[in-house]
Parts: structure tokens; C-alpha cells; sequence
């Protein structure tokens, strides 16, 4: 995969990040979507970002399959309810 900035995505084992140039910073900044909990990254450069993000989706499923967790959200866009 060949990121780039002008789509403001990446995609990484079927999982889509979202991307924002952080102006204040000169980083851009981050986020999977669809993922429970928040797994966040940053870098300098567009390859250096994709590289954050693969190694924090790896840290994140490596801890969900260690804690026995779905690490997927099950429902785009639903909050899990206790009952």
C-alpha cells in the first residue's frame, strides 16, 4: 500500500484509519475507526505514519487476543450497553 495524505485514510488488515494534519505540531495524527477502545498514532512523514499505525493495530489485536476481546466494533457506530 502506497498511503497518501490526499485521502486522509489508510488501510491496514482490513481496518481504516483516519488521518488529520496536525498544524500546531507538524504531525499528522491518527485514528482506527471500528476498533473498541481508542487506538490512536502519529508521524512525521505520510511512511512513517503508516508505520505507527500498523505497529499500534498490532500492539491493540496482540492485547485483545491476549485478554480474550473482540477487537473489532460488532456494530458500526453502537455503544455496547450493560445491563
Amino acid at each position: 500500500m502506497n498511503p497518501s495524505p490526499d485521502q486522509n485514510t489508510m488501510e491496514y488488515k482490513g481496518y481504516t484509519a483516519t488521518l488529520e494534519w496536525e498544524d500546531d505540531v507538524e504531525q499528522w495524527s491518527g485514528e482506527v475507526q471500528d476498533t473498541w477502545g481508542t487506538v490512536i498514532f502519529q508521524g512525521d512523514t505520510i511512511d512513517d505514519t503508516y508505520q505507527a499505525f500498523r505497529d499500534a493495530l498490532d500492539s491493540h489485536l496482540l492485547a485483545c487476543e491476549q485478554e480474550n476481546e473482540e477487537p473489532r466494533l460488532s456494530n458500526r457506530g453502537l455503544v455496547p450497553q450493560l445491563v
